[in-house]
């Protein structure tokens, strides 16, 4: 008590400073849904790992992917004979599925029926499987997700060696909610009003609102292409650019995260639906997405406890794609008509079946 007493006497500042830090933090963790003050995509990421925790939310089927997935609609028990919850997440990688299935798993007493994985093709390129510590720019792509969506327990056992230590780095600042929370409460702060503090509202938190109500409708779809709005020619611009990366030439690719997922699903005795999404016209045409097409088809068809689908159509018109990527408005109508009409009726199929020892 002597040395603090002295300590304080000679840096009254340093540890003012340190007490109003530590009673900062207390305060935060004392507000409830501080993650709506967040911008929507990280808000987004905390608002499905709630659900994944939640004990009291159980859904017999659970559909993963990325930003093309999240356009498939997902259905309560009320409206279909099996439920569907929607749990993709965009720009997070391949990597982390395994682990957000493993998520829901140890949150639930009821097992889900069948599990599928939407599959994006490009996202099993080598190039976005590499180690973080490796190549910290897929890192800086994916790490607003990741932190939010794992806590840093999780992530022992996702990660090891350097690519632990490096990950463990980012963690840390993570830990405290002044630098967590950041954005969102400067954000707040810049933008406060009496009106936002009669009403309890800021951009973020109507916003935020808004995507709880949207995801809530169709169990956890939202279509991105709705708020992605582009022209003609950004469409064609963006759908060039894209078609040139991948047909530039044949990219390496490994199936090892989707390999990792149906290992762990048939640990758990579930069955795997894989689903391949319709992209833009010729795509699958490029030498990457032809080479991963038809290996992907060859190495999971007709497998025990492993169902592989196709919509009817794997190639929509460009036109149905924003910017080449994300469906419009008329593309996500499209989707989900030949996915509730057509390929649903078979995943139910699938569901009911079980897993075959």
């Amino acid at each position: 008590m002597a040395s603090f007493i002295l300590f304080f006497k000679k840096s009254p500042a340093f540890v003012i400073a340190v007490v109003f830090i530590i009673l900062v933090e207390i305060v935060l963790r004392l507000i409830p849904n501080l993650e709506y003050l967040e911008t929507g995509g990280s808000f987004f990421t905390y608002y499905k790992r709630a659900i994944a925790e939640d004990k009291n939310q159980n859904y017999n089927i659970l559909l993963y992917g990325d930003s093309r997935s999240l356009s498939l609609k997902g259905f309560s028990k009320a409206k279909k004979d099996l439920s569907v919850y929607n749990f993709s997440l965009p720009a997070a990688g391949p990597r982390y599925v395994e682990f957000f299935l493993k998520k829901y798993i140890q949150n639930h007493k009821e097992k889900p029926k069948a599990v599928v994985w939407a599959i994006d093709m490009e996202q099993f390129q080598i190039a976005k499987n590499q180690r973080f510590d490796a190549n910290k720019e897929i890192w800086q792509t994916y790490k607003h997700r990741l932190l939010n969506l794992f806590s840093y327990e999780e992530s022992f056992e996702q990660y090891s060696g350097f690519e632990l230590l490096f990950i463990t780095k980012e963690y840390i600042p993570n830990l405290f909610y002044t630098f967590k929370f950041r954005i969102g409460i400067r954000e707040f702060l810049n933008g406060l009003k009496l009106e936002t503090i009669t009403k309890k509202e800021s951009f973020h938190i109507t916003q935020n609102n808004m995507i709880v109500k949207l995801t809530s409708q169709n169990n956890g779809q939202i279509n991105l292409g709705d708020f992605f709005l582009a022209d003609e020619k950004q469409r064609k611009e963006g759908y060039k650019g894209l078609f040139e990366a991948l047909d530039k030439e044949e990219n390496p690719f490994t199936f090892s995260p989707l390999e990792k997922f149906v290992s762990y699903a048939h640990s758990e005795k579930i069955p795997v639906i894989i689903l391949v999404l319709p992209k833009a016209d010729k795509l699958y045409s490029t030498k990457t997405l032809s080479k991963i097409y038809s290996e992907l088809k060859k190495e999971f068809s007709d497998k025990k406890n492993i169902y592989y689908l196709e919509f009817p159509e794997v190639s929509y018109p460009v036109n149905l794609f924003g910017e080449g990527i994300h469906y419009t408005t008329e593309g996500s109508e499209k989707l989900n008509s030949e996915y509730e009409n057509i390929l649903l009726p078979k995943i139910f199929e699938y569901a009911s079946r079980g897993y075959e020892n």
